[in-house]
């Protein structure tokens, strides 16, 4: 069935005009959602808003000096530029994650384009992927910046799968200088590691971003240790083992909350750093179909195992999904089922978390999970 339903999509690619028509509605959906505020209770009413305004009271390189915000200081920049601008922040906001967006579905093609080299391809992750649930209520309804982190990763690897490693390797270390969330796809490059594919010294690259990324704000005189320890302090910020998202965690009570967090934090990495090494084995041979694969099902189990995963923690699951589709022409219905799981949560910070149980789309998750994991097995033995 799903596979009359690809037909279909594939049917698109021929006809320039609904691939436009496509382009045009995600276009006209974000200039709707610019006239459209966040709820009074969002991250914009607590956190941007706010930091918007301490910019301008205190002067755009003054204020840097100060603790006034809990992200990195790169996305802070940008923050600030919006506040000396003088023009709607809330609309500065959105437009910035619209960017990116965009600029995501560029590569989301771009990776495509490397199996099926052709100009449709490319529209088609023009027009489709801007037109997701998730990515147009995360940038244009919420003005959260997920697409901006999540844009660094997937150039990263892009620029992986056509050997441009040190290109890969900086990009990534921007995503991380942006989004310690950057974490979940590392299983997928320390087995690249282990394998040979990129040096070890080349992720010393990373820290090097990071240590760039926050110089402005050290000069400014914020204190190097308290730069250097801000995603530790994140980590402690919300103490709930989960937040509206359907993981492992949703079955324990958050009363066990710090040895909740230990032992998923110790239960996460031992799989990983097992499974890593298990993967290394030069018997098992890594096509770039496989390499895909991979860095989905990391993207998808990351957030299912790890502790504090929030409702916006499957944005790059998300991504990966739709590069999955159009790189291997198959699987609708894996898209739809990541997407609608990572929906699902977003539908969970709203009024209808009353009504909406989260045990379903827990089993929807476990059954997403042994496809991945079994048909990347498949795939690996052939």
């Amino acid at each position: 069935m799903w596979n009359d339903y690809y037909s279909k999509l594939d049917k698109i690619k021929t006809e320039p005009i609904i691939i436009y028509l496509l382009i045009s509605l995600g276009i006209l959906i974000r200039i709707a959602f610019i006239f459209v505020s966040p709820a009074k209770d969002g991250d914009y009413e607590f956190y941007l808003y706010p930091w918007i305004l301490f910019f301008q009271s205190h002067g755009y390189w003054n204020a840097l000096k100060y603790e006034f915000y809990d992200y990195t200081p790169l996305y802070l920049y940008a923050v600030g530029l919006i506040a000396k601008s003088g023009l709607n922040p809330l609309v500065m906001f959105k437009i910035l994650s619209y960017l990116f967006e965009y600029i995501t579905a560029f590569f989301i093609g771009k990776i495509a384009q490397i199996k099926h080299p052709n100009p449709s391809t490319l529209l088609l992750s023009l027009g489709l992927f801007p037109l997701l649930p998730t990515v147009l209520i995360n940038g244009g309804y919420w003005a959260q910046c997920d697409a901006i982190y999540v844009c660094f990763i997937i150039a990263s690897i892009y620029y992986l799968m056509v050997n441009r490693l040190l290109y890969s390797i900086i990009l990534l270390g921007i995503a991380f200088s942006l989004k310690l969330q950057t974490m979940i796809i590392a299983p997928f490059y320390l087995i690249m590691m282990l394998k040979g594919k990129v040096k070890w010294y080349f992720f010393l690259i990373v820290p090097f971003i990071y240590l760039l990324s926050i110089s402005p704000a050290w000069i400014a005189g914020r204190p190097l240790d308290n730069l250097l320890s801000i995603y530790i302090r994140q980590s402690s910020q919300y103490t709930f083992l989960t937040l509206q998202f359907p993981n492992i965690y949703f079955w324990v009570n958050n009363d066990f909350y710090q040895i909740g967090k230990y032992l998923g934090l110790i239960f996460s990495s031992i799989l990983v750093i097992t499974t890593s090494f298990v993967l290394s084995n030069k018997k098992y041979d890594f096509s770039l179909d496989i390499w895909l694969v991979l860095a989905l099902v990391s993207a998808c189990v990351m957030p299912f195992i790890l502790p504090g995963m929030h409702e916006r923690y499957m944005y790059l699951g998300d991504t990966l999904a739709v590069i999955y589709v159009l790189y291997f022409r198959k699987n609708i219905a894996l898209m739809a089922s990541i997407v609608f799981i990572s929906f699902y949560s977003y539908l969970l910070c709203t009024r209808l978390t009353h009504y909406l149980p989260l045990f379903p789309i827990f089993g929807l998750y476990v059954i997403v999970l042994y496809y991945l994991i079994t048909n990347f097995i498949r795939q690996l033995s052939k």
